[in-house]
Parts: C-alpha cells; sequence; structure tokens
C-alpha cells in the first residue's frame, strides 16, 4: 500500500509511569525528566519528517499519520496536562504542534487526492474560473 513501511513506530511506554516524583528529591529529577520529554518530542518530529521525505508522492500521508498517532498518544496523558502534581504540561504545546501538522497535511492531501481523482473535472472548473475573472 502507499506509505508502506514509512510509519515510524514507536516502542510502547506507559508515560504515566516513568519517573514519577516520589516526593524524595524528585524535583530536580522532575526537570530532568521534563527536559528528555521535550527532547524525544522534537527528535520524533524529526524523524516523522525524516519518514516521509523518503516518499514525496506519500509525504503528506506518512506526515498525517505520524502526527496523528503522536497526538492520541500523549493527548491524555498526565505529560500533557497542566495540573499539580504532573509535568505542568511539558507537551502539551508539542501536541498543539502536532495537531496543527496533522491538520495542515491532511488538507494538502485531500486536495491533492481529489485533484487527482478528479482531474478532468477540475481543469474543466479551473477553465470556467479563468474565463468567469476574464470576462
Amino acid at each position: 500500500g502507499f506509505g508502506e513501511g514509512q510509519l515510524v513506530r514507536m516502542k510502547p511506554v506507559n508515560i504515566d509511569m516513568i519517573g514519577r516524583p516520589d516526593g524524595d528529591g524528585g524535583d530536580w529529577r522532575q526537570g530532568v525528566e521534563v527536559a528528555a520529554y521535550q527532547t524525544l518530542a522534537g527528535s520524533l518530529f524529526g524523524s516523522f519528517e525524516k519518514a516521509a521525505a523518503k516518499n514525496e508522492k506519500y509525504q503528506d500521508v506518512v506526515r498525517l499519520e505520524n502526527y496523528f498517532f503522536f497526538c492520541e498518544a500523549l493527548s491524555s496523558r498526565k505529560v500533557t496536562g497542566g495540573t499539580s502534581g504532573d509535568y505542568g504540561g511539558c507537551l502539551s504545546g508539542f501536541v498543539q504542534q502536532a495537531f496543527d501538522s496533522y491538520d495542515a497535511n491532511l488538507s494538502r492531501y485531500l486536495t491533492w487526492h481529489f485533484e487527482k481523482e478528479f482531474e478532468k473535472v477540475h481543469t474543466f472548473f479551473g477553465r470556467v474560473e479563468v474565463l468567469a475573472h476574464t470576462r
């Protein structure tokens, strides 16, 4: 299928269980873990872009699948929230960025798909639009 093998696979990790502050010097660890989460998220975004670059025809599909998975995997986790006792929403900006990228790539893919599938109709209405503006 198209884009086959292009989905960046992530090893399942229970994010809610990683490095919970235990009240015993956990504050400094929490800062390190926040930085690690943010570095990991940035690296994943880079990996998504590399995977998308491998197949120009389906790069939008590869991106939208990966960014959608990122959003779904992290949007309900404590590392994206802003309540006390968790990590203060350290990944909420990345989840929003992933959602925005997903949305933009979905729009590009749908536009490309409809233009490809309805090429003659698209050409016809393109000509009609040009004629409408010239008169």
